[in-house]
C-alpha cells in the first residue's frame, strides 16, 4: 500500500445504490475507485485488482456463498486489506472473515464518515 492517501479502492458484491454512493462518496475525497459486480470477479476479472490498495466487499446477507467468494478474494490477492460491510457480526464470524484479510467491519446503514476514518486509520497503520 502506497503511503498516505488518495487510495486505489475497489468495491465488490454491493448492490448498486451502495456501489455508487460509496464511489461517488471516495471519489469526491480523492480517491481512485473502481466497481468490480460478481460476475466480473468470477470470471477471473485482473484489473484494477491487481493494482487495488484496498478492498470494499459486502456480506450483507451473511450467506455462506459470499464468505466463500470472500475467502477467495483473500486467497487470490493476500496482500490486500478488506472492509466488510455486513449487517450483523458474530464474533465467531468476525474471527473467521479477519483471517481472510478483513482489517474492519462497517454496519448497515452505513455512514460514510466511518467509512472515510477506517480508510484514514488504514492508511496510516500502512505508512
Amino acid at each position: 500500500m502506497r503511503k498516505g492517501l488518495p487510495m486505489k479502492i475497489c468495491i465488490v458484491y454491493c448492490n448498486r445504490l451502495l456501489r455508487k454512493t460509496i464511489q461517488d462518496f471516495l471519489t469526491s475525497l480523492g480517491h481512485e475507485v473502481s466497481l468490480v459486480s460478481d460476475d466480473d470477479l468470477m470470471s477471473n476479472y485482473e484489473c484494477p485488482l491487481s493494482e487495488v490498495e484496498l478492498l470494499i466487499v459486502s456480506l450483507m446477507n451473511g450467506k455462506l456463498s459470499q464468505r466463500k467468494q470472500l475467502q477467495d478474494i483473500h486467497n487470490r490477492f493476500t496482500s490486500v486489506p478488506i472492509i466488510a460491510l455486513t449487517e450483523t457480526v458474530s464474533s465467531i464470524e468476525t474471527q473467521e472473515v479477519m483471517e481472510w484479510g478483513v482489517v474492519a467491519f462497517l454496519r448497515e446503514p452505513l455512514q460514510l464518515r466511518e467509512l472515510e476514518l477506517q480508510i484514514a486509520l488504514l492508511s496510516k497503520k500502512c505508512s
